[in-house]
């Protein structure tokens, strides 16, 4: 038990980026253990360098050939169609992690899972254009209003209402330039959710 809580620990002191195992951490290190969990999580082999760095402070050398070992293991795992169908889909980036020997089947996998969250980033990139346009025509609106308000407001000169009847003007301008983008928009959106919805089925033998 004390032995898993050590490797544990220096796990996700590692999997965070920060080297911290200490000597007692790489004296009692289970090195295949910790190799089959990198490749659980999607590390490649060069995951090793920073258990080295960290051991070596301690003179001590991690084993290599178990770390291997228990990486492959873990690769059998996460190296599949499937898995690199979820994990692209979920945006995840490819590290190299998989041996050559499963790497074409997860990469098959992987590509198609990409091309749906490529057309996702897609669809939210528009969805956010759409939402920012509906935005700025309520606040364009809203200083139309104020606008129109202060023109009739006591003390204001006919130059001054004329300026503000330009500004009225031109932010209405604005709003009509809005809404035509918007329509503009709408239309990409409703192409790219069909795109996705048609790439989902053609990708139904990954659910």
């Amino acid at each position: 038990m004390r032995k898993a809580v050590v490797i544990l620990g220096a796990l996700i002191g590692l999997q965070t980026g920060c080297a911290t195992m200490n000597k007692a951490d790489c004296l009692s290190a289970d090195w295949q253990a910790i190799g089959e969990k990198d490749a659980l999580v999607g590390y490649n082999e060069s995951r090793m360098d920073l258990y080295q760095k960290a051991c070596l402070k301690h003179e001590i050398t991690p084993d290599y050939a178990l770390y291997k070992q228990g990486h492959y293991v873990g690769s059998q795992t996460f190296c599949t169609a499937q898995n690199g169908f979820n994990r692209a889909r979920e945006g995840f980036e490819y590290q190299q992690s998989c041996p050559l020997d499963l790497e074409t089947e997860f990469l098959q996998g992987y590509h198609d899972g990409w091309e749906l969250y490529r057309i996702k980033l897609e669809l939210d990139e528009v969805e956010h254009e759409i939402s920012s346009a509906h935005k700025s025509i309520a606040s364009n609106e809203t200083q139309m209003e104020e606008k129109h308000d202060q023109m009739f407001a006591d003390g204001m000169t006919k130059e001054m209402r004329s300026h503000l009847m330009s500004d009225i003007d031109r932010l209405n301008d604005a709003n009509k330039i809005l809404d035509s983008q918007i329509m503009v928009l709408q239309g990409r959106y409703a192409d790219l959710q069909e795109n996705y919805e048609n790439a989902e089925k053609e990708l139904d033998v990954y659910n």
